[in-house]
């Protein structure tokens, strides 16, 4: 093999020795400068802050474990991550792994969680997974916190007492969830269903759960609840005027402190944030983008309009043009925002609509020109195997890809040269994290 095909790895950055042979000077940092760089690091991305403990032993041993802080800790909280659905979105890989897509990078990680073998995924919660042993929520079983790249793990109280109307059978598929912590360290989680007039919430203190009901409350039936810092977001349709209401569900310590005990119903009132006028847009959606919230309905049924949600709370309707050439993907269940370097194939300041007929088209609403477009990408662009195949990554990340069962055990979607990840796995199942 002649030099010229060799593949040469980038130079690996390294603070142990200069070229001269001498003592990097990077090693001579006092421990503190080392941890307020890793603090600044992590204000980016958990990826990049387990790249920088493995620069060298030095800089390991002066910050922070993630491992046992991933979960009490926010700062930890993974961000900017979506778990790709696999089957009907619930169960793991037989391997125990997952597979999860930065919609801010495009990079693929595919960290090992054992836990997973018994267990299926109710819910994402604010970087954390929701997770739940199968048909055992009525008999006693823990649901846990789960951290997916650290995989830390929490228990919360296994008592729990659900309305008789709820058909369980459709837990694993309608579950949304928010998860804080309160001043004094107390983890708790609030849980909600899709259409159900009511909110669960536990932390880690308490024996069992908290159902908080709220009579007359009539959810929004085609809008999905927002997690969005901790807190709930809903839509309540109102019946007579055809107007729809914003509200905000805050944890309870965010006006009682746990060591006072926490009451029930009353500490989970309804906060309105905002009304959305009938004669604006009908069917809204509420969407996170760039640690904001948007509002995204129809109107005239050919037009889609955006407002932000600090606007609409202060009565102002104007619609906005650009969402910083982000994209917007409105599914059924979860509304994700991404950037074009996530999925180039995505022109910017657009809304992608996933249809689930068989067809499966990809729909886009450009808010510049206000005009429509239909595209239909190849698996080939992602690696897939399969010839004919004309899902896109957009159908991976709804689940509506014809090939899902037929991705390969590197990942499948994604082609090696994008797999860029080895060293945080091989950090992970090391135990280094």
């Amino acid at each position: 093999m002649s030099s010229s095909t060799v593949r040469k790895r980038p130079p690996a950055i390294t603070a142990a020795t200069a070229s001269s042979g001498d003592i990097s000077p990077w090693t001579t940092l006092h421990g503190d400068l080392v941890r307020l760089v890793g603090w600044r690091v992590l204000a980016g991305d958990l990826l990049d802050y387990v790249r920088f403990r493995a620069v060298c032993p030095y800089w390991r041993s002066s910050t922070v474990c993630p491992r046992g802080h991933g979960i009490v800790d926010s700062r930890f909280h993974t961000r900017r991550w979506m778990m790709l659905p696999e089957g009907h979105g619930l169960h793991p890989r037989e391997d125990g792994k997952k597979r999860f897509f930065n919609l801010s990078t495009g990079v693929f990680v595919r960290p090992r969680l054992p836990v997973l073998r018994d267990h299926f995924v109710l819910c994402p919660a604010d970087g954390m997974l929701l997770v739940l042993r199968p048909r055992t929520y009525t008999q006693g079983d823990h649901p846990c916190l789960l951290h997916p790249f650290t995989g830390d793990v929490v228990e919360l109280p296994a008592d729990i007492t659900l309305p008789e109307n709820l058909e369980r059978r459709l837990l694993p598929i309608n579950v949304f969830a928010a998860v804080s912590t309160s001043p004094d360290g107390v983890l708790g989680v609030m849980v909600t269903f899709q259409n159900t007039p009511f909110i669960l919430f536990a932390s880690t203190n308490d024996k069992r759960w908290s159902l908080c009901a709220f009579p007359g409350f009539r959810p929004h039936p085609h809008a999905s609840p927002l997690s969005f810092k901790g807190q709930l977001y809903m839509l309540q349709e109102q019946i007579s005027s055809s107007e729809v209401n914003i509200l905000r569900f805050d944890p309870p310590w965010q006006d009682h402190s746990t060591t006072l005990g926490l009451a029930s119903s009353s500490l989970l009132s309804p906060k309105l944030v905002a009304t959305c006028p009938a004669d604006k847009f009908h069917l809204p959606e509420l969407v996170e983008c760039d640690s904001e919230i948007l509002v995204v309905g129809n109107k005239e049924t050919t037009h889609i309009l955006i407002y932000r949600l600090a606007d609409l709370a202060q009565g102002k309707f104007v619609p906005v043009k650009s969402i910083g050439g982000n994209a917007l993907l409105i599914d059924s269940k979860r509304n994700p925002s991404f950037s074009l370097s996530a999925v180039p194939t995505t022109t910017g300041d657009t809304i992608v609509l996933a249809d689930r007929t068989p067809d499966k088209y990809i729909f886009q609403y450009h808010l510049s020109s206000d005009t429509w477009s239909s595209r239909v990408g190849g698996c080939a662009e992602h690696g897939c195997s399969m010839e004919c195949c004309t899902c896109s990554l957009i159908d991976h990340m709804c689940n509506t890809c014809r090939c899902v069962s037929k991705w390969d055990t590197r990942g499948g979607i994604i082609s090696p040269a994008r797999w860029n990840n080895n060293q945080f796995i091989a950090n992970h199942n090391a135990g280094h994290i």
